[in-house]
């Protein structure tokens, strides 16, 4: 069963990309919560299941927070938020790759400067700054796919 998405995408083929973090209440994902399910929107049938194993997506340390779908060439790109439920744990953000015609994936820029929290960054909310702890989150691909 699905237990918290946070991320969808439809593709030109009326398939729905669903992306599972996993995690219920801030409590640690379950084993086989965080995964990416892929149904067609016609008949609500399940085309393809992928569950990320703990050593690529954790279950305490792990935020799958966005997708975007490479039609051209099959793979969907993911931002892991690396948000643990641990908060004074660090945050380790990374993005996974997923291909759908191998209905394999892999993780990607684990714990680099570009994917985890900037401690620098703030935001102001009603005269109130804050330094939200985040790794890697949105993410978006040109129109060329390159």
């Amino acid at each position: 069963a699905l237990q918290s998405v946070l991320g969808f995408e439809i593709d030109n083929l009326d398939r729905i990309w669903v992306l599972d973090q996993g995690k219920v209440a801030g409590a640690d994902a379950l084993p086989g919560a965080i995964k990416l399910v892929i149904y067609e929107i016609a008949t609500g049938k399940e085309v393809k299941r992928f569950v990320f194993p703990e050593t690529m997506a954790s279950l305490s340390q792990s935020f799958l927070n966005d997708l975007v779908i490479d039609e051209v060439n099959a793979f969907a790109y993911i931002t892991d938020s690396g948000m643990p439920t641990d908060v004074t744990a660090p945050v380790r953000g990374s993005l996974l790759t997923y291909n759908f015609e191998t209905n394999r994936a892999w993780r990607v820029l684990y714990d680099q400067e570009c994917t985890d929290n900037d401690p620098k960054y703030t935001l102001t909310v009603l005269g109130r700054t804050v330094t939200p702890p985040t790794g890697a989150d949105g993410i978006a691909l040109s129109a060329d796919t390159k």
